[in-house]
């Protein structure tokens, strides 16, 4: 019976993590290294423009793999959906931007869809990330340019790595799908959760004040949420795919009833183990 009570603790651990695996945020920032103060509390970043190419050596196929760099640019601050303002104004003193370039990944599949106005097929691009790392920024001028065209190769990367470094990540999985309507418009989206390797001391609060380094460190993740959502935003040529999309960031940590499932679990176990060394003595 014992051992039964104690593969179900495991069992429910497992669901646990799987079923039910993270918590939003509420958090804001200390920016006085910027020679700013903290900004207002919130839960979610909304990104105002990712800027993103992939490069397919071998070319554009199923199968090929490609590395990706971008830029991103986070425009305001929600909390719980509702936009909020933040204390030393986003969009004016200072800014948040983001940086990667060694995104790699395989292009899954090219498939055909419907014909557009002209009698041209558009096509979906589906492909997976595998591997990557990013960095998020804060600086007090606003210098991002992101120009007139699509595609990171199109902006100058250092305007994406001035300032303070917020986070370090390192990317845990991702997946996307582009869609080419012509000249038209275009679609799809891109998902990617990276965790969060580095933060600095002092700068990432909750919402009572506290510092989150040691939490985020340990037990932190970024999700990445984009959507392509305006005309002329998914470019091939050369080998290259461009993408413009926007979408949000969520910071998140697992919560405290899967932790506890979790640590359950694995004192079942260790329980367990102890009863079989004892019947085997």
């Amino acid at each position: 019976m014992k051992r039964y009570v104690l593969s179900m603790i495991l069992f429910l651990a497992i669901s646990g993590i799987s079923v039910k695996a993270d918590a939003g945020l509420i958090i804001k920032y200390d920016l006085s290294l910027i020679g700013l103060g903290e900004t207002g509390i919130f839960d979610r970043q909304v990104l105002t423009t990712v800027d993103a190419t992939s490069f397919y050596p071998l070319g554009i196929s199923p199968g090929a793999t490609f590395v990706d760099t971008g830029d991103l640019q986070i425009g305001s601050f929600t909390l719980g959906g509702v936009a909020v303002g933040d204390t030393e104004g986003l969009n004016s003193d200072w800014e948040l931007t983001g940086r990667w370039d060694d995104l790699t990944g395989t292009l899954v599949s090219i498939s055909a869809g419907y014909l557009d106005p002209d009698g041209n097929l558009d096509y979906t691009y589906t492909f997976t990330y595998t591997s990557g790392t990013a960095v998020l920024k804060a600086d007090l001028s606003v210098d991002a340019d992101f120009g007139s065209g699509i595609g990171s190769d199109d902006d100058d990367a250092s305007t994406f790595t001035n300032g303070i470094t917020l986070a370090s990540l390192s990317l845990i999985s991702g997946n996307a799908a582009l869609i080419d309507y012509s000249q038209y418009s275009d679609g799809g989206y891109t998902f990617t959760k990276w965790d969060i390797v580095d933060v600095p001391s002092g700068v990432w609060l909750d919402d009572s004040g506290n510092d989150l380094e040691e939490i985020l460190e340990k037990y932190g993740w970024v999700e990445v949420n984009t959507k392509v959502s305006t005309n002329v935003i998914v470019d091939l040529v050369n080998n290259k795919i461009h993408s413009r999309n926007d979408g949000d960031v969520i910071y998140a940590v697992p919560e405290p009833t899967t932790m506890l499932l979790l640590g359950g679990g694995l004192l079942g176990l260790a329980g367990l183990g102890i009863r079989r060394k004892k019947k085997s003595a």
